[in-house]
């Protein structure tokens, strides 16, 4: 997989109370191992292709109630 980097830090910047993520400028794939998976995030598109917030506060089953 490739491991994103933070936008401004890893914490909570903007009014959506997510943290904004975005591919790295130097790609390494990471294998990781699943027992190293402590849960799941969605990420939602703020620049297509480009950067993502990072939503790890909803289910999936909420998620797909919202958006499908």
């Amino acid at each position: 997989m490739t491991l994103l980097q933070c936008v401004g830090g890893a914490v909570v910047q903007d009014a959506e109370g997510m943290v904004r993520v975005r591919l790295p400028t130097l790609v390494d794939d990471v294998v990781v191992g699943i027992a190293k998976i402590e849960g799941i995030a969605h990420l939602i598109p703020v620049e297509l292709g480009e950067s993502w917030l990072v939503n790890n506060r909803i289910d999936l089953e909420t998620w797909n109630l919202m958006y499908d």
